[in-house]
């Protein structure tokens, strides 16, 4: 939607969306990155783009599926003992079919 929100809204510039996506130089391998962020090499449904952060911080986000990844954590050096365990709790987080029926009722009594 290079940068206009759900709404209508821009978010972001048009050619600054495209900067963020646009493809890396980089030799093949070495990972998709542009102005610092990872890019997926190719897109598809299962690319993921975001930023690693210091310290174990990460945001990711796959505006196919419209998803966001946040995990907020401080720790300098190793080991770090989530990582093994992250791409599980992912996984488990992401295929939880969240019942927000009764949403309509709380958010719906206030115009």
């Amino acid at each position: 939607n290079l940068g206009v929100g759900e709404n209508g809204a821009r978010i972001l510039k048009e050619e600054t969306v495209k900067e963020l996506l646009a493809k890396s130089t980089r030799p093949k391998g070495l990972g998709g990155y542009s102005l610092g962020l990872s890019a997926p090499e190719e897109d598809s449904d299962e690319a993921w783009f975001g930023h690693g952060g210091a310290w174990g911080t990460n945001c990711m986000v796959n505006w196919h599926r419209k998803e966001l990844k946040l995990w907020a954590v401080q720790l300098c050096g190793s080991p770090r003992p989530w990582d093994k365990a992250r791409a599980a709790a992912e996984d488990k987080f992401f295929k939880t079919v969240i019942d927000n029926s009764g949403a309509d009722a709380y958010t719906g009594r206030v115009k």
